[in-house]
């Protein structure tokens, strides 16, 4: 039963690391490209992952915020593959979609509230993002909690937050202005149906 279990986890284990190549000049990566943080607190620059999102791919992706720094520049979310992380927030600019820390979502450098304030809340705080690429729908929850943080709000029933960051594909990526984020190589909870964990 043992070799069941770790075949199953095994499959599920995501082989996401963030990009060395695509990584702001004020980021820098340790925990063989797991682990993002700034080295220079206030300067703003952008980390990719390295796994591309298709236009055919429902996926979910999964980070621990290891050091909050409590700071409103902190973003997680998608870009293209033209998106500027050496100077970029994300969801500063067309190319890019962010979750900022205070709860609200950044697509062209203008904000909507999405969610409770704090959504990453503390340390250790665990934050999954869901992405329909086929569809253009994006979601986000911390530590389990609802998606967007509503309880009727559901990725398998295509009932999010739409995006258009101009087709084609995208990536996972962050802004830690102060902050640490390590990528989950497992689901710590669980995924939506009809989503792979990547």
């Amino acid at each position: 039963m043992s070799g069941i279990i770790q075949a199953v986890l095994s499959s599920m284990t995501t082989g996401l690391s963030f990009d060395p190549t695509k990584k702001g000049s004020y980021n820098t990566l340790s925990n063989n490209n797991k682990t993002v943080r700034a080295f220079y607190p206030g300067g703003v620059s952008s980390a990719l992952c390295n796994r591309e999102i298709t236009i055919h791919d429902k996926v979910m992706f999964s980070m621990t915020i290891d050091n909050w720094s409590r700071s409103d520049h902190d973003f997680i979310g998608i870009c293209n593959s033209i998106f500027n992380y050496n100077g970029n927030f994300l969801g500063q600019d067309t190319s890019s979609l962010g979750f900022c820390c205070n709860g609200s979502l950044w697509i062209n450098n203008q904000s909507s509230v999405t969610m409770e304030t704090n959504i990453f809340e503390n340390n250790t705080s665990i934050i999954d993002i869901c992405v329909n690429n086929v569809n253009k729908f994006i979601w986000i929850r911390v530590n389990g909690w609802a998606w967007n943080g509503a309880a009727y709000i559901d990725p398998a029933t295509n009932s999010g937050i739409t995006f258009d960051l101009g087709g084609g594909s995208i990536y996972p990526a962050v802004t830690p202005s102060a902050a640490q984020f390590t990528i989950n190589p497992l689901p710590i909870y669980t995924v939506p149906s009809g989503f792979t964990f990547i």
